[in-house]
């Protein structure tokens, strides 16, 4: 290398990276400082528990807003106090601090007396020298309620689909049927759905293939026997 490049290397190494208050940034310390700084501020409902006892050490604001209690009431809580559960709340809590699962879905109670649907991932962490457990709690309350609807909707539709007595069904563009209801299948005499699902539309149904256009094949069709 030219001489002037080696004065890249001749230089003393870096000293550790350092905070405002001159402590380095890699020390316990000033991680549990970071920490906490997160554990504050951020948006995300997060709690800190005693894993032995299932007590409440610590909740952030946004723990705060979102259940009701103040930081004193609190941390007078167990986590049998907030689930609904208190049993599926203590198995997720040991379940937890075994590392067997981080992910769990339970109802909570707010301090108001409203039952949510939550979504925890807790993981053991050290602070101060003390074993706790942090969780970070999604409300899904919202989600669930959504999903539910969807699923009785379905359900309401499945109930439709196979009582009403006009022939329903679905195919493909492609000619083949998707779905059909009991009284298309007994509308066009074939034994099953699934035998109706292996035949050709446009040749087995139509006299003129034409007949069926392909802006339609993917359609609901309800045909009404006469």
């Amino acid at each position: 290398f030219p001489s002037h490049d080696k004065r890249r290397f001749d230089t003393p190494p870096a000293k550790a990276v350092t905070c405002m208050n001159e402590q380095p940034f890699n020390s316990t310390g000033n991680l549990e400082q970071v920490f906490h700084g997160i554990f504050k501020n951020h948006e995300a409902i997060m709690l800190l528990i005693e894993p032995a006892a299932g007590q409440v050490v610590d909740a952030n604001p946004a723990a705060l807003r979102f259940y009701g209690y103040s930081l004193a009431q609190f941390k007078q809580l167990h986590i049998t106090d907030l689930a609904v559960n208190p049993h599926e709340a203590i198995a997720a809590c040991t379940q937890a601090v075994q590392r067997q699962q981080n992910h769990f879905v339970m109802a909570h109670k707010l301090a108001n007396g409203e039952i949510r649907t939550i979504e925890a991932y807790p993981a053991p962490i050290e602070l101060a020298g003390r074993q706790l457990l942090f969780s970070i709690i999604h409300d899904i309350t919202a989600y669930k309620k959504a999903e539910e609807e969807k699923r009785h909707s379905a359900e309401q539709y499945s109930a439709l689909f196979e009582r009403i007595m006009d022939g329903i069904y679905r195919s493909t563009h492609t000619g083949r049927f998707v779905d059909v209801n009991p009284a298309m299948i007994k509308m066009f005499g074939f034994a099953s759905k699934e035998e109706m699902q292996s035949i050709d539309i446009k040749t087995e149904l139509y006299f003129e293939p034409e007949e069926r256009g392909s802006h339609i094949l993917d359609t609901v069709a309800i045909v009404t026997g006469k």
